[in-house]
């Protein structure tokens, strides 16, 4: 039933709700906007991750260390990633003992989801190899549905929610990679 109303057009269903997330400068509480699907809707986005998992593990930067998806047919969609995070201390402890005049730096994009133009990331997606492929062109129809039903951005607390975030800084990413190749963490 899931793979067929995936093929319609039809709308899925979202929740959204508010989670406190600290205070400003000026001491105004903030919050950050959520969607929740609704089980079935959840249901899809399980199906559409395991459903592209082998074609998306293709296009993934080697050295990216969070949301690794698993193989088809396991029973999460993500490594856990404090196995990620292990590693990626390791490997830059690693590289950063092999070459002792390096230094790491570590950037954290403030409100990334939410600040994400909408139009640029539509667009990011309509033209992504793998979900414009014949096979998969119905999960493009369900991203451009969830992006236009998150209040701002990329909606958060979704499980696909990474799939977009990784499309759109996909091609920040391949710039430090090309230049830093495996120093790029």
């Amino acid at each position: 039933a899931i793979k067929k109303r995936l093929h319609s057009s039809e709308k899925w269903n979202y929740r959204r709700f508010q989670v406190f997330k600290g205070l400003s400068e000026d001491q105004k509480t903030e919050y950050r906007e959520y969607l929740a699907p609704s089980p079935s809707t959840a249901t899809a986005e399980a199906y559409i991750l395991n459903d592209l998992c082998e074609d998306l593990s293709n296009t993934q930067i080697s050295n990216i260390y969070s949301y690794i998806r698993t193989p088809k047919g396991s029973s999460y969609n993500y490594e856990h990633y404090i196995h990620s995070y292990r590693k990626r201390n390791q490997n830059i402890l690693e590289a950063l003992s092999e070459q002792k005049s390096s230094a790491a730096l570590f950037l954290d994009l403030k409100n990334y989801y939410a600040s994400v133009n909408r139009d640029l990331l539509i667009d990011a997606i309509k033209r992504h190899p793998v979900l414009t492929a014949p096979k998969n062109r119905y999960s493009v129809d369900f991203l451009v549905d969830q992006i236009d039903q998150s209040p701002s951005g990329i909606p958060i607390a979704t499980e696909l929610s990474h799939l977009p975030g990784d499309i759109y800084f996909e091609p920040l990413d391949r710039l430090p990679k090309k230049s830093l190749g495996d120093r790029y963490f």
